[in-house]
Order: structure tokens, then sequence, then C-alpha cells
């Protein structure tokens, strides 16, 4: 089997505390940087959804998953072996047969195993060093501020299974400018083996994807969307859908979504009024911890 994502633990325990908590500033996580690695991530999940946020290569970077992405092939068949023999095997002084057959099939096929969606970088170079990095337990609101005052936020919604992101506070005078350099890039994984923009980042991806044996997903972009279908097994698929645009006070507003054995459906930005479903997002995030 494949490295399972340790991702796909985080979706529900990234929505979890203790039932009746009183929570305040010091249950936050809270550091000056962004993580360099992936296990140290700021996590954000709903249960289906998850998210890592951190930083690769000076890009921050947010490592999308789904809980329900697997590969469930079989690599054996228990219906041919029967307790008989195991009987058999311990009898004979032979139980390593009982190893053989149980394990060899697992060393030589991939699958069963978890699937890594995608992942989704911005370019923060513009942006300056990061100065403040907080989830807020409290709603769920992973909060990233830059030393000249710009700040990236998102969070996944808690019903919904959306993920929303912003960047605020964007300089008036180059607006524009930053709204192109900041428009996201998706980093899909190495399953065919054949895309040059495939990810090798030693995270939850895990090595040998390409052995799963399926086609090349179809990416398809324009200037404020992004969609990716990848083709898995036996005709089923994900998709994973990006899209963003620019808001009135120096705002960018973007959402992504998966889906599995659908299209991705994204809900409209509306620049005319809030459209990230915050509202019904916090009151289901503050009754859960109450």
């Amino acid at each position: 089997m494949l490295k399972s994502s340790v991702l796909v633990l985080l979706l529900v325990a990234a929505s979890v505390t203790t039932a009746k908590a009183q929570l305040n500033a010091t249950h936050n996580l809270n550091f000056n940087h962004l993580a360099q690695k992936w296990d140290e991530a700021i996590p954000l999940g709903n249960g289906m959804l998850g998210a890592l946020i951190w930083q690769k290569k000076g890009q921050l970077r947010l490592s999308l998953d789904r809980a329900d992405l697997w590969d469930e092939r079989k690599a054996l068949d228990l219906s041919k072996f029967t307790f008989k023999d195991v009987e058999r095997w311990v009898l004979n002084k032979t139980y390593d047969s009982a190893h053989k057959y149980g394990d060899a099939p697992y060393d030589q096929t991939p699958y069963p195993t978890k699937l890594p969606a995608a992942a989704m970088e911005f370019n923060i170079n513009t942006l300056g060093n990061v100065v403040s990095n907080v989830l807020d337990i409290k709603t769920a609101l992973n909060t990233v501020t830059f030393e000249n005052g710009a700040m990236f936020k998102c969070y996944i919604h808690s019903t919904q299974n959306i993920g929303y992101f912003s960047f605020e506070n964007l300089p008036a005078a180059k607006l524009n400018d930053a709204v192109k350099s900041l428009s996201p890039q998706l980093i899909v994984h190495n399953y065919a083996n054949t895309n040059a923009n495939a990810t090798n980042d030693n995270s939850h991806a895990g090595q040998g994807l390409q052995k799963l044996g399926y086609m090349k997903g179809t990416v398809n972009q324009t200037s404020n969307s992004i969609s990716y279908k990848q083709p898995t097994y036996d005709d089923h698929y994900y998709e994973v859908k990006i899209q963003w645009k620019k808001f009135p006070g120096n705002k960018i507003i973007g959402s992504w979504v998966i889906e599995s054995d659908k299209p991705g459906v994204q809900p409209v930005l509306n620049t005319a009024k809030e459209t990230t479903a915050w509202a019904s997002h916090i009151s289901r995030w503050k009754n859960f911890l109450v």
C-alpha cells in the first residue's frame, strides 16, 4: 500500500475540540512564521474536506484533500483462503506461507491506498515577511499577516464542502499587479508521471503514485479559475475547482471545491454582497463548540 495521507486524519481532528470548553485566545495556534514542513502546517477541516497551510520554496501552499478519495481495488482476494489453511500451515510448521500469501500482494501492488487530491500555491514574494500566522479556534479561521499589512485568510465551511480564501489590505496603488501575482497555481500529483508540474513534495502524497496506472488528468485554466479532472480506476474520477475575483476594498476572494465522481460546482462570487457563507459557517461552528 502506498503511504496513506496523514491529512485525512486531520480532516476530523481540525474540527474537533473539547465539548463545553471555555475557549480564549490562548488556545489558538499562534506563530510568527509559516511552517516549512507539511507535517507542521496549520490544519483546517470539516470532516470531509481538509487543507494544510504551510510554505514551500517561498510559496504559500495549501495541500488540499478529501476524505473519501481512495483507490479501493483489492490486492488480495481473501475468499480464496480459510482458517483451515492457517491451521494446516501451523501444524506443518510452514506458517511463513501465511505471510507469503498475505504480505506479498501488498509489496507488489500499490492499492488499496489513500489518494491525495492536489495543492494550491500563491507567490507571496511581494508581500514581505510573515509577521503573524494564527488559527483562531473559535472561528476555524487561519489568518496570515505580512509586514506590508496585507493579510491572507482561509477557512473550510463547517457544513458545506467548500473552502474559501482571501487576500486583504493589498496596496491600492498596485492592486491590479497584486491580483495578477497572487493568482493561485494548481499543483497536481504525479499520477501519470508525465506532468511537468507534478509535485514531489515528500509530503502525504507518498512516492510511486504513477504505479496506480491512471491516465493523465486534465487542467483547464482561465484568467480567474482553474479546473482539474483526474481519472482514477474503474471509471472513477475526482475534480478540483478553484476560482478567485477582485473585490472592492483592495481584496481578492476565492474558493475551492473537491468532488468525487461528480463535477465540482462553485458558488457565484458576487462583489455586491458577502459571498463566502461566513455567517452560516460561524453559526454552525459556535454551536459545535458549546
